[in-house]
């Protein structure tokens, strides 16, 4: 299966990806976050975010899909501040 995501570098230095489709190895498909602490650190992978699914499905609003992860992205930042 394929994954296409896409990854955001935040202010902090924290990286947090949207991921779209099925990791192997992992039992979600649909939307998932993977967050670790910098662009050039991408396998030190945050445990409790790596390959998190999210409860928004693919017939979901984009609008839903969009708040769930800046949810996820606020946790992150909280989790782990830098």
């Amino acid at each position: 299966m394929a994954t296409v995501y896409v990854a955001y570098e935040l202010f902090s230095g924290n990286c947090v990806e949207l991921m779209v489709g099925q990791y192997p190895g992992k039992d979600w498909t649909g939307f998932a976050v993977k967050a670790y602490p910098n662009r050039s650190n991408a396998g030190a992978i945050y445990t409790e975010f790596n390959h998190a699914p999210l409860t928004t499905r693919w017939t979901d609003p984009d609008v839903d899909v969009a708040a769930e992860f800046l949810t996820l992205v606020d946790r992150v930042e909280a989790m782990h501040p830098r």
